[in-house]
């Protein structure tokens, strides 16, 4: 793993590192508690985390706990969001609480400006497509302070998108496939692995006939279906992969 990817999942977990009080032990971090490490498996094209419970000073059988897949190791802002995932992942296993930052006054929702290819664009058309959402955006900001992605759109939106695609309504179907499209072929690539790996992924939760009317759905759009179908099938392969869209 080179540095930059490196400084990108520590900036996300340094936070829980500090408080409580994990020390820099060359191969892993370490509390009294629990041992921490990240690895880059290349040939996988995946980021893992390991974490170990401490004994006598020393880990104890590390646990791959989570794994996400990095497949341009170019990419930091991949990075950031496998950091996003892993520090969540701590705070579940070691059982930390979050630090949360209550936010004060109006949080605005975002806008879908037809020339952005971000995150927030994105959200935007999805907000305003399911316009029921906008208030748990708002309470997301508010309660983390900032807007972690992956984990709103796994907890939030691809359950709705799952009820879309259950309820089988065309119009309704073509509606969210159409921003979908457009997320993956214009948008960045955080854009591209949310629409495909969380949303969609998400969707099918893991039914390999949902799979199917996903993919019906999406006939039209080859690279959207070719990208969801890599994805889909990942994510039966790979536990880590699962856990990580069970969020």
């Amino acid at each position: 793993m080179n540095a930059e990817v490196f400084n990108a999942i520590l900036a996300e977990v340094q936070p829980i590192f500090d408080q409580k009080k994990f020390e820099n032990k060359g191969e892993y971090y370490a509390n009294e508690q629990y041992a921490v490490k990240f690895e880059h498996d290349a040939q996988n094209k995946v980021l893992k985390l390991f974490v170990a419970p401490m004994a006598d000073g020393k880990p104890e059988d590390f646990q791959n706990l989570s794994t996400y897949l990095f497949e341009d190791e170019t990419c930091l802002k991949d990075a950031t969001c496998a950091g996003l995932d892993f520090a969540d992942t701590i705070r579940t296993k070691c059982g930390y609480k979050r630090n949360t930052r209550q936010i004060t006054g109006t949080i605005a929702v975002p806008k879908g400006k037809s020339d952005g290819n971000n995150i927030d664009t994105y959200t935007g058309k999805i907000l305003a497509i399911y316009p029921e959402h906008k208030q748990d955006y708002q309470d997301h900001i508010a309660k983390y302070g900032k807007f972690l992605y992956v984990e709103f759109y796994a907890t939030v939106i691809a359950p709705t998108v799952k009820k879309v695609f259950e309820g089988g309504s065309k119009k309704q179907i073509a509606k969210i496939v159409d921003v979908l499209d457009e997320m993956y072929c214009k948008g960045d690539k955080i854009c591209g692995d949310i629409a495909v790996g969380i949303i969609l992924c998400g969707a099918a939760d893991f039914d390999s006939q949902m799979a199917e009317n996903i993919k019906t759905a999406l006939q039209d759009r080859k690279y959207l279906k070719t990208a969801f179908a890599s994805y889909f099938e990942l994510s039966l392969k790979s536990p880590k992969a699962k856990e990580m869209l069970k969020k």
